[in-house]
């Protein structure tokens, strides 16, 4: 709640402490953030994200009256306004008998879905949200997390801040860990492997005779691993943020000539290959069309 607040501007710091697009707005306040396009979506519902005592249309007021400029001199434009509560409903599939009634009738799946269509349809540049999904059904978690994906991909930074770590292994592409008071460097969120996955694998790894590894960048803080892999008969070859992982001095490790002919050389002599750290973008791989060893583990 504390990091959502100060986010958002309902708690203010020095202007430096937050930053977007390059502009220090900690001390502006949530009107004023809003019309640079960063936008919030807090946890509880009823009496923070919406008035529970009042319609669709007022509440989409509360958070819209600036961007999709529901104001005139001062006065709400109520028709305007319903049309932007409508368009809500509508387009997040929000079942209510209409704009008109109270935000407290709507069951929890439902308003959440409107106030996340209400922050989505705005075209925020920075959308926050805190435990977006939290206690709604299956299929209004769902719908509210292809909302965030479709959001993401239109160029917009989600900020998803939940207790939910398979959810924030779905919906997320860095992930970072926030315990008292202290916020880990974001890395790669990757899916979870279960442990029928873990065990295949580490039958592949025992059976394979030339194990080979990729080390992209979000292997950094694994490097211990990696040299004791290396240790092990493991072969190294890296992606160019993946450099140094293990030392490029160490007699296992190609560094990062992953393209070149001896590379593919030794590719062809290999019968796995770990996949650590990298999407094996198409400019490591020319386009996915470099051979690589097979089977292949990412």
């Amino acid at each position: 709640d504390e990091l959502l607040a100060v986010l958002s501007g309902e708690i203010t710091t020095s202007a430096p402490d937050v930053m977007l697009n390059g502009q220090p707005i900690g001390n502006l306040g949530p009107n004023q953030r809003r019309e640079l396009g960063l936008l919030t979506g807090p946890e509880e519902r009823l009496g923070h994200a919406a008035a529970p005592d009042m319609s669709l249309i007022e509440n989409a007021a509360l958070t819209g009256a600036i961007r999709k400029n529901l104001t005139k001199n001062g006065f709400i434009n109520w028709g305007k306004t319903k049309e932007f509560a409508d368009e809500i409903i509508k387009d997040f599939d929000v079942r209510t008998p209409g704009a008109s009634n109270a935000a407290r009738s709507l069951s929890g799946g439902n308003l959440q879905k409107f106030v996340i269509g209400r922050e989505v349809m705005q075209d925020p540049q920075v959308l926050v949200v805190n435990q977006p999904t939290w206690g709604v059904d299956a299929s209004a978690a769902a719908d509210i997390r292809q909302a965030l994906l479709d959001l993401a991909a239109k160029g917009a930074a989600i900020i998803c801040i939940s207790q939910d770590l398979d959810e924030l292994m779905e919906i997320s592409d860095r992930f970072a860990a926030l315990n008292e008071g202290r916020l880990t460097p974001p890395r790669p969120a990757l899916p979870l492997a279960d442990d029928s996955a873990l065990d295949v694998l580490a039958e592949r790894v025992k059976a394979a005779k030339r194990p080979m590894l990729w080390l992209g960048g979000g292997a950094r803080e694994a490097g211990a691993e990696a040299l004791e892999l290396v240790e092990r008969g493991f072969g190294v070859v890296s992606s160019t943020q993946g450099r140094a992982v293990v030392s490029e001095s160490h007699k296992g490790t190609l560094g990062a000539f992953n393209m070149t002919p001896e590379a593919e050389a030794v590719y062809q002599s290999c019968d796995l290959m770990i996949v650590v750290g990298s999407r094996l973008r198409g400019n490591e791989t020319r386009n996915n069309k470099m051979p690589l060893p097979r089977p292949l583990f990412q």
